[in-house]
Formats: structure tokens, sequence, C-alpha cells
């Protein structure tokens, strides 16, 4: 007979496996903690930036994340430029436009219930 895997990543990589995972999730909770509510989804840990290019990054996801975002410093401040476009399995990604010499950008994950976990450390294009 052929032995088939299973992998299970959290929180999914696809609906079905996120789907799967939740309900993993909320059934651990159901019988361990019986009578108690479900606890909100954690804040997912900091990303790594592997790569950052003129029209690319990539970088190494964070337990807990479902999304990312990446962001560029505009002027003191950061501006979305990329709005929970990627999954860990998606990079590095095609930025939506190139960045200049001493562009800085960060990445910031996101979980299922979208909240926000640390943004990465800033990386920036050398001049």
């Amino acid at each position: 007979a052929k032995l088939t895997g299973y992998t299970l990543h959290y929180p999914g990589d696809n609906p079905n496996m996120r789907r799967d995972a939740q309900n993993l999730r909320r059934h651990a909770f159901l019988t361990f903690a019986p009578g108690k509510p479900v606890p909100p989804h954690f804040r997912p840990g900091k990303p790594l930036v592997t790569l950052l290019t003129t029209e690319t990054v990539a970088w190494r996801g964070a337990v807990g994340a479902f999304k990312y975002s990446v962001e560029k410093q505009v002027g003191g401040k950061w501006i979305t430029i990329c709005d929970k476009c990627a999954t860990d399995n998606q990079t590095p990604i095609t930025l939506p436009q190139p960045l200049h010499s001493g562009a800085c950008i960060r990445v910031v994950p996101v979980n299922v219930a979208g909240g926000s976990g640390e943004a990465s450390e800033t990386s920036c294009l050398k001049d």
C-alpha cells in the first residue's frame, strides 16, 4: 500500500488548510478548556527581510502570520505599497513600483483575524 503524508501549516496555505487549522484550533480549546471561550489569535512574530532589490522583496515568514503587507518609508512616514498581498509561499514578490536608491521598506505580518504583528527591521537599498 502506498503511504501518503499530511502537512498542516498554521494558519494554512490555502482555504481548505485554513479551515482545517481553525477547526483543529477550536476543537483543541473546546476539549482542553471546556466552557471557556476560544481566545483571540495571537500576534504574529517578526518577519526577516532576506532580499531587497529595486523591484523585489523577499522575507522569511513569522509564526502566526497569514498575510504580509509591505510598507515604504516616505518623508518619515510609512506608506503601504502592498496591502496583505502575499503569503509565506509567495516571496519574493515584485513591488508595484521600482524603488530608488536609498529607499527603505519593511514587512508587516497580519494574522487571520486581521491583527498586525511587529514589522521587520527596516531594510534600505544602498546608494
